[in-house]
């Protein structure tokens, strides 16, 4: 049995961690800075885009096969 997957580890957890992580961190930093008192779009921005990930990762990304396997036939 030959392994013909690519490593999806990366794409489906790592990848996923870094977007939310990122934009949970910009979201924080702008709170503590008090740029959102300014501007509705330094709030606005990040949960559209943590919306939009949430669906992109959905439809294209979590259905994907971990490990695929070729036996030869």
């Amino acid at each position: 049995m030959k392994k013909i997957s690519g490593s999806t580890f990366y794409f489906k957890k790592f990848f996923l961690n870094i977007w939310f992580g990122f934009l949970a961190f910009f979201l924080v930093t702008s709170l503590a800075a008090g740029a959102a008192k300014e501007s509705i779009m330094f709030l606005a921005v990040p949960v559209f885009m943590a919306v939009f990930g949430f669906f992109f990762f959905k439809k294209l990304l979590w259905d994907l096969a971990d490990e695929v396997y070729d036996e030869g036939e």
